[in-house]
This record gives C-alpha cells, structure tokens and sequence, in this order.
C-alpha cells in the first residue's frame, strides 16, 4: 500500500523553515557527500536518472509547483531513492539562502520557463544576479549546467553569461547542442522531435572567481512590542498596503484584515512579501 503523502513529506522534503540558514546538508542527508542542485525539476525525469546514476551524490531539486513535487515523491518512493531531498519554493531564492558558499558541486537548470513575451523578461531565472549566486555557491571546480530548446531565450542567456566573469566555458564555446553522457529527458525527445534543437551552456566556476562576501549575520529573534495607552476599536492601520526596501529588496506589507477574539484580543491579519518570498501570518494585539 502507498503510504501518506504526509510520510513522504517527512523523509524528503526538509522543513527548511524551521532549520538555521544555510542549511547543513550532510546532516540532513545524514551522510558526506558531493551536493548538486536543481533548480526547476518539472517532471522530475532528469533529477531521478541523476539520482541513480550517481547514488554517491546527494541531490536537491527545487520546484514551485506543488503537483510536480507531490509526483516526484511518489517516484523517488518507487525507487527507494534515499539520496533526493525536494524543496517547495523560488528556485533564486532557496539558492540564495539554504546554501552555503563553496558548497555546491554542481547546479542544473533545465528548460526553465523563457518568459516570451518582452514586458516579462524580467521573470527570467538566468539574470546577473543569478549567475552571481551561482558563482558565490559553486565550489572550486563545480559546474553549472543550463538547458532550453526556446532559441531567443538562448540568445538571452549567451549575453549574460558572456558578460560575466566568475563562470568560465567548459568547452571553448558558449553553448553547444549535444552533450555527451546526458540521458534525453522526455521533455527534449519531445523538442526534437519538432525540429527544435536544444541549447546547452556547460559552465564552471572559474580559478580565479573573485572572493565571496561576507555571510549574512543571522537573523535575530523578533521581540514583542508593548504598547502604551487603551485598546482603541480596531487596530488595523489606515495604510493597509505599505511598500519600501530592506537590503535591496523591496518589501510589500499587506494588512488583510482584523479579527475579534471572545478574550478581547484582537488578530491582524498580515502579508509581507520580500522579493520572491512571502510570508502569511498573524499578529496577536493583547492588552
């Protein structure tokens, strides 16, 4: 019988909210192992056939759509994979923040979506700073892998790797169309079957890729907030939308509402969203 998806949960999706930041991967997979990430598994063909072709790696795949995420649990179940663990969220953003610099053995990013239209190129995942993550995250020698078969979104990340300099080719060009060893996915089988031929970018972190930043302190514990003076009939602000910045990020705040409780206390409802992160949760006013 299957078990739970509850279950599943349990033994490959880490609850990364609640672990400290970066995450200490060789504890989670309770063993030393080379890291390798996915960003944007999809159907989970290629994460699965890396899983098993290289049982010595830990492996990490990153996806937003839940339907894909519960589907892949249930394979890596099938297979009794133990070397998978599956983060739900923004690709960019769980890089940037559960993983430490140099830790990185090798990062794919397969067939992401190209955002045709002008006005959201701004979506795309292949932008400077990504690429500056990477970098950041990569360990000596580790590589970087990108796949598309949309042919301007291919022109598009040949600029930006171009003006880049952490990341160096590993073949002498900046993209080519076969890659020895690789397994076709049966998303690329599909691709070029209709006559699309497949960009690949095989990248590595160069030798010389200038030092990395300071880590990000922690973040420290939020304390309560005592106010002075009576509980005034709501305590919602005027301005239940509040934009600004924090490190150079913009942060929208979003009071969505206010709820008496029978105690006399009273719950905010609030939204903040900090980049490509958001956050749903409540405060508690108590007298």
């Amino acid at each position: 019988m299957d078990r739970p998806l509850s279950a599943l949960l349990h033994d490959f999706q880490p609850e990364w909210r609640a672990l400290p930041w970066p995450v200490a991967w060789d504890t989670v997979f309770g063993r030393s192992a080379p890291l390798v990430l996915e960003i944007g598994f999809g159907n989970g063909d290629f994460l699965v056939d890396q899983a098993e072709r290289h049982p010595d790696r830990n492996h990490v795949g990153i996806e937003i759509a839940w339907g894909s995420v519960s589907r892949l649990l249930r394979r890596l179940e099938d297979r009794a994979l133990t070397n998978v663990r599956v983060l739900s969220g923004d690709g960019v953003f769980l890089l940037e923040r559960l993983f430490a610099p140099r830790s990185l053995d090798a990062v794919f990013l397969n067939h992401s979506d190209p955002w045709p239209k002008e006005r959201h190129h701004g979506r795309r995942v292949v932008q400077p700073r990504f690429l500056e993550r990477v970098a950041e995250r990569l360990a000596p020698g580790g590589e970087l892998t990108i796949a598309t078969d949309h042919a301007e979104y291919a022109d598009w990340i040949a600029e930006r790797l171009e003006a880049q300099e952490r990341l160096v080719s590993r073949t002498g060009s900046t993209r080519v169309h076969e890659v020895p060893g690789r397994r076709t996915t049966r998303y690329e089988a599909k691709a070029r079957a209709a006559g699309l031929p497949i960009h690949f970018f095989l990248y590595r972190l160069a030798e010389d890729a200038p030092a990395l930043p300071a880590s990000p302190p922690e973040v420290p514990v939020m304390p309560h907030v005592v106010l002075e003076g009576p509980l005034p009939d709501t305590v919602l602000p005027t301005e239940t939308v509040h934009t600004g910045t924090h490190q150079g990020e913009t942060v929208v705040t979003k009071f969505a509402g206010e709820y008496r409780r029978d105690d006399g206390t009273r719950l905010v409802d609030v939204i903040v969203k900090e980049g490509a992160f958001q956050q749903h949760f409540g405060i508690l006013v108590a007298p």
